[in-house]
């Protein structure tokens, strides 16, 4: 090789070497009319909220850079000032363009150059403006109650058209840039497409629809945490809460499932794993309690979570857990052993009847002077062979006396306090009251914080689901 092709290929890789050093970080170089000396600032989308990225002042002619030099997270982000947001605009891999914004119709307007993934951002803005000045008319007919049935069919036939143009454009876009940030957050909106050959097939189509409920997003991806609606928590909500059966395994097979998708990336991992914290911690379906001592234990006790999880938090995670599963549906209750009103020892495991139920009260609570009533009904008129064991949370025994009386309560009352087998609330999750449990005849618990109304038919259909 010649020296002076050694140095000519030294010179050009040096060159490339230098462009690709000077295309790190990001550079955002803006413009924005009647912005002259104002503080601007550069704000992201979390979750579907909204925080500051940076500011910086614009100068005489409305300009500013905002620039760094280590890459933004991809996203959609925004510019806001005198508090009030200006326009949105997406950070893909293309960190370094420039956007002109010469008047204040900022979607109509606005000038971009180097960003692809804006120019797609902005088009598919102004074809959506476009679309829906477009349906415009169709729509005042379509809620024209005076309008005929030759004019709504026109209607809906014309808007339907409008909608398939929509669904053709983003189609378009999801095909041919499948990496922009517009093209995942089309995708990720997309509905599951059952095949027609399933359709007719309720269980199968059913199948496939949870099997591919995730296809369109990828878990592992930030970039849905960064845009302006809340598609990941959307997601999961409609999953856990509509498409699964409110049943504890199948929701803890489910849990594990899609944590794995998200595992490879430590946001969304994260972000997974604590929504489904606060979906369980306090459920509204019985029995899913079950549910949140799983995520405790293969999640925070395991150690998974150790990378932002404080210690704090899985202690106090621990903690409720421990007191959570020692009450589960399926399993025995623990012995309650307690004082009456003549200061005699009642012990639950010693009522003799088909059925026990626990009854946790506060005399001077306002919810339970209601529920009370409703369950001393209960008791004097099911057939079913039943007992009641109630638990007064107050020290007062005479508070307890009288309410007893107040109540017409004909059934066990013991005074939770006077304990001969330590702290209930660390036997049952009963922290608030009224609480209900019904114990089956071997004092396993099958049901847990039933309203009293609702005891009777329980037991009416746990009889029948036993035969």
């Amino acid at each position: 090789m010649q020296l002076k092709d050694f140095l000519f290929i030294f010179f050009v890789s040096t060159i490339i070497s230098f462009s690709s050093i000077a295309q790190n970080g990001y550079e955002l170089d803006i413009t924005v009319a009647d912005m002259p000396e104002k503080e601007v600032f550069l704000g992201y989308y979390f979750d579907g909220k909204t925080y500051a990225k940076d500011t910086v002042k614009a100068d005489s002619e409305g300009h500013m850079v905002f620039s760094g030099e280590e890459a933004l997270p991809e996203g959609v982000y925004f510019l806001m000032a005198d508090k009030q947001k200006l326009f949105d605009f997406t950070v893909g891999d293309d960190q370094h363009f420039k956007l002109v914004a010469p008047t204040q119709n900022y979607i109509v307007d606005m000038k971009i150059e180097g960003s692809t993934g804006n120019e797609l951002f902005y088009k598919n803005m102004r074809f959506n403006f476009e679309q829906n000045q477009k349906a415009k008319p169709y729509l005042a007919v379509l809620k024209d109650s005076t309008a005929s049935k030759e004019q709504l069919s026109a209607a809906q036939k014309e808007f339907d058209k409008i909608n398939e143009e929509v669904i053709d454009f983003q189609d378009s876009v999801i095909e041919n840039y499948p990496n922009s940030v517009l093209g995942k957050m089309m995708a990720a909106n997309k509905p599951v497409d059952v095949p027609e050959s399933m359709k007719d097939d309720r269980e199968l189509a059913y199948e496939y629809y949870k099997n591919h409920f995730f296809d369109n997003i990828d878990l592992s991806d930030p970039i849905y945490l960064r845009l302006p609606n809340q598609i990941v928590k959307e997601k999961l909500d409609t999953y856990f809460d509509k498409v699964l059966a409110q049943n504890p395994d199948t929701l803890i097979n489910e849990i594990d499932r899609v944590a794995k998708m998200a595992s490879s990336n430590e946001d969304m991992y994260r972000f997974v794993i604590w929504n489904m914290v606060l979906k369980y911690q306090n459920p509204k379906i019985m029995g899913l309690d079950k549910v949140f001592v799983h995520i405790n234990d293969k999640y925070f006790q395991s150690g998974a979570m150790d990378y932002w999880a404080s210690p704090s938090l899985k202690k106090n995670l621990g903690e409720y857990s421990d007191k959570l599963r020692k009450s589960l549906i399926g399993m025995k209750g623990p012995n309650l052993i307690m004082q009456d009103v003549d200061l005699n020892k009642k012990s639950l495991y010693n009522i003799d009847k088909k059925y026990t139920v626990i009854y946790f009260f506060d005399p001077d609570c306002g919810h339970c002077k209601k529920e009370t009533p409703v369950l001393v009904d209960f008791y004097n008129n099911t057939n079913f062979d039943v007992e009641v064991f109630a638990v007064s949370t107050d020290t007062s025994m005479t508070k307890m006396k009288d309410y007893i009386g107040e109540m017409n309560m004909n059934f066990i009352t013991v005074n939770g306090p006077r304990t001969f087998v330590g702290n209930y609330q660390n036997l049952y999750d009963a922290y608030s009251t009224p609480t209900i449990y019904i114990l089956d005849e071997n004092k396993k618990i099958i049901a847990k914080k039933l309203p009293a109304g609702r005891i009777e038919e329980f037991l009416e259909n746990y009889e029948k689901a036993q035969n």
